[in-house]
């Protein structure tokens, strides 16, 4: 099983992928905000065929110099019947975490209708927990289903050097912030056997 993010070749696949294994119908703005870099889009290939999928996207993000908080939420997520409980959704889900993670995520959301039983099964084994429930939230056919919201919490990953020191540091000039971050990077700049320690 080969996994790689989604290419413009693959699009009437996915597109057929999403109408087999979701109730919902997709619009192509989705489609084509797979292959920017604000989507975490990953397939699942068998042969020449996909066979599973999961989309992903970061939908709360503060200022780099406030308190980090950035939430991803999973779009769609799916793995063909025949390729079920071969650990392909599994694999599938922990590339998607681990690309929102690296984009700064700590939390991550998604919504299941409530009588999808196998689905919150599966999430609940990764980690996920239910928040609360949401009345109406699907409609399907022009009928409303609930649904469950779900979220995990990610560790937080080591925190990147960054010459912001205050908040408002954001609200500044651009010329500013490039002295001041210019300035801070040289204060806490030290040469220790050759090398250059920020």
């Amino acid at each position: 099983i080969i996994y790689s993010k989604v290419s413009r070749s693959q699009r009437e696949e996915v597109e057929a992928l999403h109408r087999e294994l979701f109730p919902v119908v997709y619009a192509d703005s989705f489609y084509e905000s797979l292959y920017g870099n604000e989507m975490v889009a990953v397939v699942a290939i068998v042969g020449e065929k996909i066979v599973g999928v999961v989309t992903a996207r970061i939908v709360v993000k503060t200022r780099p110099c406030c308190s980090k908080k950035v939430i991803g939420y999973i779009s769609t997520f799916g793995v063909k019947e025949d390729y079920r409980r071969l650990k392909v959704g599994t694999e599938l889900l922990r590339r998607a975490i681990d690309a929102l993670q690296d984009r700064d995520c700590t939390t991550i959301n998604l919504h299941v209708l409530t009588d999808n039983t196998p689905a919150i099964t599966f999430y609940f084994k990764n980690g996920f927990k239910t928040t609360h429930l949401i009345e109406s939230y699907y409609l399907i056919n022009d009928v409303y289903y609930d649904a469950y919201s779900m979220t995990k919490q990610l560790p937080a990953l080591p925190p990147r050097a960054s010459p912001c020191v205050h908040p408002l540091f954001a609200y500044f000039p651009v010329w500013l912030q490039t002295f001041l971050a210019t300035a801070v990077i040289s204060q806490r700049s030290d040469r220790k056997n050759g090398e250059l320690l920020i």
